[in-house]
Formats: structure tokens, C-alpha cells, sequence
């Protein structure tokens, strides 16, 4: 059970910076979705060097407290995303670049977090019971 919440808030996430800003752009802007969706796909980009960077990152202070200081900055950045959105370009620049960021910095760790918690032979078998869990 708590393994599948290791990963809850890189889900909650993922869907923040890809489906919930092209409704917004959609909606309460003139703005141009294909322009947004390039945005996006620098976003990922960004969101793969995080995703090494995370590892790095747990070397240093641990998986568990890379994911705990992940959460929280998830949550916080969650209380801006209008307001990063509605700050016009640059703002939407700034909330897919830090949505992305910590996307791979969660992300990349809650993978290794999840599966550490079972034996060598349970592994696979107790990541996908989690995951579907999740």
C-alpha cells in the first residue's frame, strides 16, 4: 500500500504539465496549441536531464528524501500553476520547465523506491502489483 503511494504524486503531476495547460491555453487564451505543445516538448527534454539528475541527487541524500522533497515542491508549485499560466509566455515557459523538472526529479526515483521494498525474487512481480495499484 505505500508503495503505491511512492509514485502518486509524479501521476498527479504527469498530468498538470501535459493535460491540464492545453485546456487552460485552449480555454482562457488566444495563444496557439501547436506553439504550446513545442513548449511542451522542451519541457520533456528538460524532463529527461532531471530524471538523471534525481539520480544523482539520491546518491547524495537518499531516494526516499529525494521523493519526500519532491512531493513537497510538487505541492507547492500546484498553488501557482494558474498564475504561472496566466503570466503569458515567459510564465508558461516557467511552468513547463519547473513542472518537467520535478516531474523527472519524482520520477526517476519512485521507480527504485517501490521496487527496493521487496525481496530479489519478488521484485518485478511486487513493482507491477504496486504500479497497477497506483
Amino acid at each position: 500500500m505505500i508503495g503505491a503511494f511512492a509514485p502518486l504524486a509524479s501521476f498527479a503531476l504527469f498530468h498538470m504539465v501535459t493535460v491540464f495547460p492545453l485546456s487552460w491555453v485552449a480555454l482562457f487564451t488566444r495563444d496557439s496549441i501547436t506553439r504550446f505543445l513545442l513548449i511542451e516538448v522542451a519541457g520533456g527534454a528538460v524532463g529527461v536531464l532531471a530524471i538523471l539528475l534525481s539520480g544523482l541527487l539520491a546518491d547524495r541524500i537518499g531516494r526516499r528524501s529525494v521523493l519526500g522533497y519532491s512531493a513537497v515542491a510538487i505541492a507547492v508549485f500546484s498553488g501557482f500553476a494558474p498564475q504561472l499560466l496566466d503570466a503569458g509566455a515567459a510564465g508558461e515557459v516557467a511552468f513547463m520547465f519547473t513542472g518537467f523538472v520535478l516531474l523527472g526529479l519524482s520520477f526517476g526515483q519512485s521507480s527504485g523506491a517501490v521496487t527496493s521494498n521487496f525481496p530479489k525474487g519478488a521484485r518485478y512481480t511486487g513493482a507491477a502489483l504496486t504500479s497497477d495499484l497506483a
